[in-house]
């Protein structure tokens, strides 16, 4: 079964009506997916797809260079042709649901490259941070660690006509509503969209509901997201943590979520490769 049709049997399952797009366009989408009165347009790209690449993937994580920017520029490129494909089909099938694309990892190690999807898509950063508690007159640091969203010019802040994006591999499902589109709370309470909210097999990110439960950060003010377009070093980290725009970020974060101190987790790269290689 190739990757299109894995994610076609996927939305099945749970009772959609998958439709192959006719190929006469090559600008043409995937899928038209339908759900009671309500029509959405997917594309599958697929990442990694083949040994070799994958190889090259897993080099570049192990020389140094951090996760989340490894061949994000190969990234971008295949998601804007994606955006592409599916603003024609969504035109020409006349749809009235949601834009969506999948990427199907195909890599050696896909935990890893599903985790830095979430760093592509959501422009991520995670943060230790150090807040004072003085509860009963004592001075007390409390210390945490989390995920932000929107930290860097992420995927999804680039293409807000994007509504979402499903993250598939061999052995995982995962929705990430893009939270920058002006039909997220639409999307969120859909009927279109709770098959796979509702699944036990699917894993659904969502941003709003994490902030609000106190489990991440989100950097709302889309000014002051960094425009990181070049690869990082491990070695340059605490370098680039000292850079104008990372200030300027982190001390907005710090004022909205009451810090004393964020500070970035420095060790993004290699640890998180080697410590999921070993069999």
């Amino acid at each position: 079964m190739n990757n299109e049709n894995e994610l076609k049997s996927e939305l099945e399952k749970l009772d959609y009506k998958v439709e192959v797009i006719p190929r006469g366009n090559t600008l043409s989408a995937d899928y038209i997916v339908k759900l009671g009165a309500t029509a959405s347009i997917i594309e599958v790209k697929t990442m990694n797809d083949t040994e070799n690449s994958a190889d090259e993937y897993f080099s570049k994580l192990q020389s140094g260079i951090v996760f989340e920017h490894v061949n994000q520029k190969d990234t971008r490129k295949n998601v804007s042709k994606a955006v592409d494909q599916i603003s024609t089909s969504y035109e020409d099938l006349e749809a009235n649901g949601y834009k969506i694309i999948c990427i199907y990892s195909n890599t050696i190690d896909s935990n890893i490259d599903v985790k830095r999807r979430l760093f592509d898509f959501y422009g991520g950063c995670e943060f230790f941070g150090m807040k004072l508690n003085t509860n009963n007159f004592n001075f007390n640091f409390d210390m945490d660690f989390k995920f932000c969203y929107g930290f860097y010019n992420s995927i999804f802040l680039q293409y807000k006509s994007l509504d979402g994006a499903f993250i598939m591999s061999k052995s995982q499902k995962i929705f990430l509503p893009n939270f920058y589109s002006n039909k997220y709370k639409d999307m969120m309470e859909s009927d279109f969209f709770k098959p796979v909210i509702l699944s036990s097999e699917w894993e659904v990110h969502d941003p709003i509901k994490q902030e609000r439960d106190g489990q991440a950060l989100i950097l709302d003010n889309e000014s002051l997201s960094v425009r990181n377009n070049n690869i990082v070093e491990l070695t340059d980290l605490h370098k680039h943590e000292r850079s104008e725009d990372v200030i300027k970020a982190k001390n907005y974060l710090k004022g909205k979520y009451n810090y004393s101190q964020l500070s970035m987790e420095q060790n993004r790269g290699k640890a998180l490769v080697l410590g999921s290689s070993v069999s």
